[in-house]
């Protein structure tokens, strides 16, 4: 398939000595992600990660994810890894690592730099894989391209969430 023929250029590229950066891996992992291959979009990521193409979404301020600049499927990515930052840091009581915020937000940006401005891809990726995920973040009427829920609602998701045994690691 498809993600099948993009991994293959991506191992060319690799072997060819090619410099890689966020415009390799922003249409592999948009494949990826969206050929149901999310494991392998994870693990690719990842890799980005280690080669610095990407800051880690782990070590993030915990109360913010930035999306801009990333494909919807490096977006999706992004954001399950932040989710699950997000939910280490709640079982784990790191209050550190959000400064005692009682708001989290997803910034996906609203479309103004996109080809049909006010269509954002992101944003539509960001808000099917946290509506997939029955989370309570929703759009902000300020602003809309920021998506929030309050820590409260979100530490509520997540223990129903890990009661049920289900997962947003890789949805």
């Amino acid at each position: 398939g498809q993600w099948e023929r993009a991994l293959e250029l991506f191992q060319e590229m690799q072997e060819a000595k090619l410099p890689l950066h966020v415009a390799t891996f922003n249409p592999l992992l948009t494949v990826l992600w969206e050929s149901g291959q999310r494991l392998e979009a994870l693990r690719m990521f990842q890799y980005a990660i280690d080669i610095q193409v990407y800051p880690d979404p782990s070590t993030k301020v915990a109360h913010k994810m930035d999306l801009h600049e990333l494909s919807s499927g490096a977006a999706s990515v992004a954001l399950a890894i932040w989710l699950s930052a997000v939910r280490d840091s709640i079982f784990t009581n790191s209050a550190d690592r959000d400064n005692g915020a009682t708001q989290l937000e997803v910034i996906t940006g609203w479309g103004k730099h996109s080809s049909v401005k006010g269509s954002s891809q992101v944003k539509d990726a960001a808000v099917g894989l946290l509506r997939h995920l029955n989370s309570p973040f929703k759009a902000s009427a300020k602003n809309p391209g920021r998506l929030t829920a309050t820590t409260a609602q979100v530490k509520e998701w997540m223990t129903a969430t890990e009661t049920s045994g289900s997962s947003f690691d890789s949805s």
